[in-house]
């Protein structure tokens, strides 16, 4: 089965144009790259400034953080045409979620017991490792 991660975008970012999974520089980010996670998983971003976009998608630097008048714009301007298929993991902050979960009906939030963020992240750890491409052994 396909499996799908939805990764909240960050404020620290790249300056320029790149990649989407390039540009942002959060810790979430940094271990996707880290780990090879896009060699087994399709990775998209919720970007405040965007919307969802594709983690290959060329975007530029911009300032804008989420807020809950910008989490309500994108929940009313409906699911993009655009989206992932599988499984829909999904790690991000709470004004993230309420967009994403208005635009799908099954998710898997990666979310720690308590809410926190190291307890998130730790979620995310786990998804990462049960997930990324296995070892090659030597020839």
């Amino acid at each position: 089965m396909v499996k799908s991660l939805i990764v909240s975008c960050c404020q620290s970012k790249l300056p320029g144009t790149h990649k989407a999974i390039d540009i942002y520089q959060g810790k979430a980010f940094k271990l996707i790259r880290k780990e090879n996670l896009l060699d087994t998983v399709d990775v998209w971003i919720l970007s405040a400034e965007l919307g969802l976009i594709h983690s290959s998608e060329m975007i530029s630097w911009y300032e804008l953080k989420m807020n809950e008048t910008r989490s309500l714009e994108l929940i009313d301007q409906g699911r993009p045409s655009v989206l992932p298929v599988g499984e829909i993991n999904i790690y991000g902050g709470k004004l993230y979620r309420d967009v994403l979960n208005s635009y799908f009906d099954n998710t898997i939030e990666l979310i720690g017991r308590n809410r926190g963020i190291g307890d998130h992240f730790s979620a995310l750890l786990k998804f990462v490792n049960e997930n990324k491409p296995q070892g090659v052994l030597p020839i």
